[in-house]
């Protein structure tokens, strides 16, 4: 609950997981024969969610979606997920990245909460 809650034991608020399709997100993690190269919008809110306490959120670079913008920024506030994810697909492939950082964020999720057993 702890990694859930992004290290916080609060208990100010309930933990209400939205009701969604758990397949896409099961086929991200565990790569199946599934097209799940595109998540919805309430998936991809859920993991926003889930993810809103990992590192590179703080970061300047986290919420731009302009290369030229995102070159002009020190090397320590560039989000280097998205940064070659739009060099390589164009910021014009935004659900896509999306989608990918999505898939990104779980994997992230994954390691911190082996790293806390």
């Amino acid at each position: 609950m702890g990694l859930l809650g992004g290290g916080s034991e609060s208990k100010d608020y309930p933990l209400i997981l939205p009701t969604i399709d758990l397949q896409p997100i099961l086929a991200l993690v565990n790569r199946s024969e599934r097209d799940s190269s595109l998540l919805d919008e309430d998936l991809l809110a859920c993991i926003e969610k889930l993810s809103e306490n990992l590192g590179n959120r703080k970061l300047k670079g986290f919420g731009l979606w302009d290369q030229g913008e995102i070159l002009k920024l020190s090397p320590t506030e560039v989000d280097l997920g998205r940064t070659l994810l739009i060099a390589e697909m164009g910021s014009g492939a935004k659900p896509k990245i999306q989608s990918y950082e999505a898939m990104l964020d779980l994997m992230a999720l994954q390691i911190k909460s082996k790293a806390k057993t």
